[in-house]
């Protein structure tokens, strides 16, 4: 009984097919290599792992003090408002440069249980004179809080505490200081 070609080189295909597919279940059933998993790899990564967090500290504490040396942020009072709610912000130049604008994080808390109900990114495009301060009202949707804005509703009206930190501060004469996202 003569094979045609077409029918020989399908069966071909299947039974490598049929193997390749053993192969790959045999492969995602067998364990990681114990090679892996040994007790000086896992004591490697964990050391990886503390110095970059140990890291990551050092340069966020860098930055925190770069910018309490240049500019204090702070809010003074909140008052909500129709889905919004407005900070009456008070910013203390400390440098030789004017302020044109700058970025903080804002973070803000239930005063009755020190909860934290939101987080948000905000830009303040004020200027502010070298070595002078400004106190102003800025104005948040709730929607500018992003998944939290449902907390920031249902905790309208009542006492929260909020506290701004400046992440960049760009000046008049074009130069910059903190994070440049």
């Amino acid at each position: 009984m003569p094979v045609k070609l077409h029918t020989l080189f399908a069966l071909v295909l299947a039974g490598t097919a049929l193997s390749a597919c053993a192969h790959h279940a045999e492969a995602a059933a067998a364990p990681p290599s114990a090679q892996v998993l040994t007790e000086s790899n896992k004591a490697k990564a964990l050391a990886v792992g503390q110095a970059l967090v140990a890291q990551d500290r050092a340069a966020e504490a860098e930055h925190r003090a770069e910018m309490d040396r240049l500019i204090d942020v702070s809010v003074k009072s909140m008052r909500d408002e129709d889905r919004q709610t407005t900070l009456l912000v008070t910013i203390v130049n400390k440098n030789k440069k004017a302020i044109s604008s700058l970025e903080a994080g804002l973070e803000v808390h239930s005063a009755a249980t020190g909860r934290r109900i939101g987080l948000a990114e905000i830009h303040i495009g004020r200027k502010i004179a070298a070595n002078s301060s400004a106190t102003f009202p800025v104005a948040l949707r709730y929607v500018r809080f992003g998944e939290d804005a449902g907390t920031m509703r249902l905790m309208e009206g009542r006492p929260k505490r909020a506290s701004l930190e400046a992440t960049e501060v760009k000046y008049a004469d074009g130069s910059d200081a903190g994070y440049d996202d």
